[in-house]
């Protein structure tokens, strides 16, 4: 096998459809390539919290940061045409904005993973090559220093999910995850209407609230779904959680409950789920995100 088999395929999915293969099988087809020293793409960037103590410092916690990247790619055009490396050169600087989310992908043996990014700062064009310094058409070569940041700074795999369905008045069901990834994630479901729903929140351990122990069987029963009302209970913070079909107030009915928890990573337990008050069969998915770290890595707790 090629050594250029086992490396990491890089690939970038433009804001405008735009597609570049810069670094593994395939390289360079589209007439860019990585160049050496790319800084911020692997470790997702961290900040620790401590206190003052009698002696040294105290942990306390620690936050995400935002990911920035900056790295440099080389785009040319094997002919030395001069118009046809300008192309190359315009769908490539076109690729990103300052708004919109390009998509940078790491594929490996342990599958794909995307990170989206944006502009931080301008791209610096046509001055980190020890050649440039005059107009980069006289060589149809040139380079271009690009300065990302990543909003989320974890990569993101495929999701799992996980059906259900039944035409009784009431049932229960367990689903054994698969959360191979290092970052706790957070789960998503849909769930139809004319039901009464209990879905777990269990805390794995988590202290965010200081019920690690107690909430380790934590569950939440929804509000009754009347009719129109099926709903998606999503459980990361940065949306509402409850989202009916009809748009009527779930959230409201709720009498101020909630979803607290994420999936720890590392979790191949299983979790169990809830309907009563049926009218008319019944139907859920359950969809658990996959956000890592790195760009690659082998099954949590698996190695």
């Amino acid at each position: 096998m090629d050594t250029i088999d086992n490396t990491a395929k890089i690939e970038i999915f433009g804001v405008h459809g735009e597609y570049f293969c810069i670094s593994g099988p395939g390289k360079g087809e589209q007439g860019v390539d990585l160049m050496p020293k790319l800084k911020g793409m692997i470790d997702a960037p961290v900040k620790s919290l401590w206190l003052p103590g009698a002696y040294g410092q105290t942990f306390v916690d620690f936050r995400w940061e935002r990911r920035d990247v900056v790295f440099t790619v080389n785009i040319f055009d094997d002919g030395g045409d001069a118009e046809v490396w300008r192309t190359i050169d315009s769908k490539w600087r076109f690729a990103f904005d300052y708004v919109k989310e390009a998509t940078i992908r790491f594929t490996t043996s342990d599958g794909y993973r995307d990170l989206k990014v944006r502009l931080l700062e301008e791209p610096k064009a046509y001055e980190d090559g020890g050649w440039e310094g005059k107009d980069p058409a006289l060589y149809a070569c040139s380079t271009v220093v690009m300065t990302l940041a990543a909003e989320l700074p974890f990569y993101v795999g495929p999701s799992d999910f996980y059906e259900w369905s039944g035409d009784t008045s009431s049932g229960r069901q367990t689903f054994k995850l698969d959360v191979d990834c290092d970052v706790p994630v957070w789960p998503r479901w849909t769930l139809t209407d004319q039901a009464r729903w209990r879905l777990p929140d269990f805390s794995f351990g988590n202290q965010e609230y200081g019920r690690g122990i107690q909430d380790s069987g934590r569950t939440v029963e929804l509000p009754y779904l009347p009719k129109g009302a099926g709903c998606v209970a999503d459980s990361d913070p940065r949306v509402q959680t409850l989202m009916a079909a009809n748009r009527i107030h779930l959230q409201g009915l709720w009498k101020g409950k909630d979803l607290l928890y994420p999936i720890a990573g590392g979790t191949y337990s299983r979790i169990p789920i809830q309907v009563k008050d049926v009218v008319g069969g019944y139907r859920m998915l359950l969809e658990v995100p996959k956000w890592y770290s790195r760009p690659w890595s082998r099954p949590v707790g698996a190695v």
